[in-house]
């Protein structure tokens, strides 16, 4: 700023003070608010850098939203007048600021609190408040921190130890409460730089919180959510996620939403969060008209100062000084109507790289689009802008071009007073910032920002590989540009280097580079082709570097999704060493997400993991030397759903092996287990034509997610009974183990996964216990009998092979063969041979030959 303050916020606000009238920047500092000229060229007079201390008193205007009066505390050089009346489109976000830092500033001067003299009266003689739609019957107008939303009448503010109202928490008579969050807002740079640039991560970070302090739980719903009402018109751009949790004395509705894009800068954006807690009681009696009044709530929520101007000169200083990202600048371009000035030097550095790729005759690269009308070929293109008469680079040498496009950034520090201000380094830093977001903008641009799907990366990439030697240089060079791989250390200039080269170093971290142009070289297999056939160690190496840098969640994801689709069959056994040690490579790089990526990543780097340990016991010594039981168990606690799914499918890789049973369970695993199945075994989904099939209340109950959890503690639960101690265990210290899965066994669908790998847990848990095989045959074997008589059940392999394991372990136990016997075993088991799917179950015949034999004893007994 010209005043050289530190500056907290600043609106365009039209003042008067005796006979000045004058718009103008109001800007809330530190110490003091202090008035600059609208293009921001220096102060509107000397002394217009107002002191908290010389503010006596501040009245807001009781007709209007807009009007306030700030008294002085006495005639103070440069001002008229001791009264200086304020015009501002947001005045309640101005006035909170100048609250907030005129007593701050009166705490550290004086050392004591000091209220804020605030007052109401009337300034302006009629009544000007916004026009705002009346709320639905029954409801209300509230208002919290700049914003509003329809609020039935039934719910009254709840006061808290430092106010009565406007505390942002009401309740109604029935114990309803709901709470409002109104997050601070940030710049889209900094969301990025806290992970936070998408909705989603704040919406996870609410769902750990409101899960943390409950033990039994489940997720009724947790997905995106659009916003269907816009009754402020406000220009801002809206997101919003969904949240429903069913506790033991409670269900949790959360809402978080975020505006971005706020208006008048359009380079920040806020959340807003609505919680929705309504004891278990009225839930039962009302549920559909609370969700319904809760997406109400949050569909009505709306900013109380709906007439806030764009800032576009503003706004088109930002675009110039291309501080917008991709979708910043589409949305900007859509919206507003407004391009950067730097639009040229892309259509010119697009139509160079196509027009290279035309002179080699790369297939699908047409000449006849460079003459073509610009409304033809750009997005959202204007019959008369420029296109078809732009000069391409010269002789396409983009090294040449990159150097003027380092010294042309408009404000930048290169000669001038503010170049004396700034010391080299700082100089230095500046510059090649600019010139990292000139190359960010041209990636945008090739990877249709500018001719849609006519050209983008991908085919950039594809299209390199048909040029000749010098075209091919030179189309490596805009690339190399675009990608931007270069040192974090700004006072260092940008120069080409060797993609696999630096990929292999282990100091990655410390470099940067364009996460869009790295996504496209790894999906068109780019670096694998510049490492080399066969060379799959350095491939890996390059993806376990990258999984450690300073890179962002998208192309993380990405990289741990290529290890999720790695084939990893038998045929790799033949290559057993190299391959085991290629897969190790990566294997610390994964932990580090686990432990610190944040949940969505360390469901994905979990999933990867499950693929690189099958089968593969370098892998598991691997992780069980870092600590993968303690990490394991950690995940589960989370109460993500997604996390502790893939988390149990590796449990179920490292378990097979009993030293890693013990391990695992003495980490604390089988109390979690034990945990989970008591607390989500009745939300599986009833079986086709059951009498609880359907309605509201059973649709919501019934949960996939849950039945993939559970398919995977019964299997993990399975592999421990292997050992009799663990068995033991599961039997005696956790008693309704069985219970829990002989309900799920009767309630879900037979030929189900789920169905099929209770089976196999109920069959682990009986072995040696024929008290135990008595309790589950006497209740499993009638319900399987129907299943395997029926011909609509899904018997697939894995079915017909658990139902054979199963039946022929519960065959140890006299009653149970008689219970077979009598419900017709024998012609089941001669209809299953006769099924072309038999032919696939390993063993089918040993198996059915010995439960014919136990029958077969069983009849001679009789007679």
């Amino acid at each position: 700023m010209k005043t050289g303050g530190d500056c907290r916020y600043f609106e365009l606000v039209v003042y008067v003070c005796g006979d000045q009238r004058k718009t103008c920047f109001a800007c809330v500092g530190k110490h003091s608010v202090f008035f600059l000229r609208r293009d921001l060229n220096g102060p509107i007079h000397e002394g217009a850098d107002l002191n908290y201390n010389n503010i006596a008193k501040v009245v807001q205007d009781e007709n209007s939203d807009q009007h306030c009066l700030f008294t002085l505390s006495g005639q103070l050089n440069g001002w008229e007048s001791d009264r200086l009346f304020i015009k501002a489109e947001n005045r309640d976000q101005f006035l909170r600021h100048v609250r907030c830092n005129w007593q701050t500033d009166h705490m550290w001067r004086l050392g004591k609190v000091v209220v804020f003299p605030l007052t109401l009266h009337p300034i302006t003689k009629e009544k000007q408040f916004d026009n705002y739609l009346t709320p639905y019957i029954g409801h209300r107008w509230a208002k919290f921190q700049g914003y509003r939303f329809m609020l039935p009448i039934g719910f009254f503010d709840q006061p808290n130890s430092m106010q009565e109202e406007q505390t942002g928490e009401y309740v109604n008579e029935h114990g309803v409460t709901l709470v409002v969050h109104v997050h601070e807002a940030f710049s889209l740079e900094q969301l990025n730089y806290m992970s936070r640039d998408n909705i989603r991560w704040v919406a996870g970070d609410y769902k750990a919180q409101l899960c943390s302090e409950e033990s039994h739980f489940y997720v009724l719903k947790n997905a995106g959510r659009a916003k269907r009402m816009n009754l402020a018109a406000d220009i801002a751009a809206w997101f919003s996620w969904e949240i429903i949790i069913r506790t033991k004395s409670a269900t949790l509705l959360c809402i978080v939403m975020r505006r971005q894009y706020v208006p008048p800068i359009c380079h920040s954006a806020q959340d807003i969060a609505l919680l929705l807690r309504c004891p278990e009681e009225e839930w039962s009696r009302s549920e559909l008209q609370l969700m319904l009044g809760a997406y109400q709530m949050a569909d009505s929520l709306c900013t109380d100062a709906p007439n806030v101007g764009i800032y576009r000169d503003m706004v088109q200083a930002k675009l110039d000084s291309l501080r917008f990202d991709e979708d910043g600048m589409e949305w900007i371009g859509s919206h507003l109507k407004l391009k950067t000035r730097w639009q040229t030097e892309a259509k010119r550095w697009v139509r160079s790289l196509w027009r290279l790729l035309c002179k080699e005759a790369v297939p699908g690269f047409d000449s006849s689009l460079l003459t073509a009308s610009p409304a033809e070929v750009l997005v959202d293109g204007e019959p008369d802008e420029e296109w078809t008469e732009l000069d391409d680079i010269a002789d396409a040498d983009f090294s040449e071009f990159i150097a003027q496009m380092h010294t042309r950034g408009e404000g930048l520090p290169l000669d001038g007073t503010q170049a004396k201000a700034l010391d080299d380094d700082a100089r230095l830093r500046i510059q090649n910032q600019w010139l990292a977001r000139v190359g960010r903008y041209f990636a945008w641009a090739v990877d249709g920002g500018l001719l849609g799907a006519r050209f983008n990366l991908d085919l950039l990439v594809e299209g390199m590989d048909h040029l000749s030697e010098d075209s091919y240089k030179k189309t490596q060079t805009a690339f190399l540009f675009m990608l931007h791989l270069r040192s974090r250390d700004m006072t260092k200039p940008y120069l080409e280097v060797s993609l696999a080269q630096q990929l292999r170093e282990k100091n990655l971290s410390q470099w940067q580079f364009n996460d869009r142009v790295m996504l496209a070289i790894l999906s068109t297999d780019l670096l694998k082709k510049q490492i080399g056939k066969g060379r799959e160690a350095d491939f890996f190496l390059c993806l376990s570097n990258l999984l450690e840098a300073n890179c962002g969640v998208n192309l993380k994801a990405y990289i741990c999704r290529l290890f999720m689709e790695l084939q990893l069959g038998p045929a790799d056994a033949g290559a057993a060493a190299s391959s085991e040690d290629t897969n190790l490579m990566v294997v610390p790089a994964l932990l580090s997400l686990l432990k610190s990526g944040g949940l969505f990543l360390a469901t994905y780097a979990s999933a990867a993991l499950v693929n690189l340990s099958n089968g593969n016991q370098s892998v598991k010594r691997v992780l069980m030397g870092h600590d993968m039981a303690t990490l394991g168990v950690r995940n589960i606690m989370t109460k993500d759903d997604d996390l502790a799914y893939y988390t149990l499918m590796l449990m179920v890789n490292l378990t097979k092996e009993p030293h890693n049973r013990s391990i695992i369970a003495s980490a604390g695993l089988l109390p979690l287990l034990y945990d989970m199945l008591t607390s989500s075994y009745h939300q599986v989904r009833p079986a086709k034509g059951s009498d609880q099939e359907g309605g509201l209340s059973n649709a919501a109950l019934g949960s996939l997610a849950k039945e993939r959890l559970l398919t995977q503690v019964a299997i993990v639960i399975g592999q421990f009974c292997n050992d009799d101690g663990f068995r033991e265990q599961f039997i005696d210290m956790y008693p309704h183990t069985v219970k829990c899965m002989l309900y799920i066994f009767a309630k879900t669908q037979l030929g189900s996964t789920l169905s099929n790998k209770v089976m196999f847990a109920m069959k682990q848990l009986s072995a040696s216990r024929n008290d135990q095989k008595h309790v589950i045959g006497s209740h499993a074997i009638p319900q399987l009998m129907e299943g395997l008589s029926n011909p609509d059940t899904d018997k697939n392999s894995d079915f017909i092979y658990q139902s054979l394991v199963f039946l022929t372990m519960m065959s140890g136990l006299t009653t149970n063969v008689e219970l077979m016997f009598k419900l017709d075993l024998i012609n089941v088991l001669q209809e299953l041979k006769t099924l072309p799917v038999a032919r696939k179950v390993h063993e089918f015949q040993a198996k059915v030959a010995r439960l014919m034999t136990s029958m077969s004893e069983l009849a001679a007994s009789d007679e």
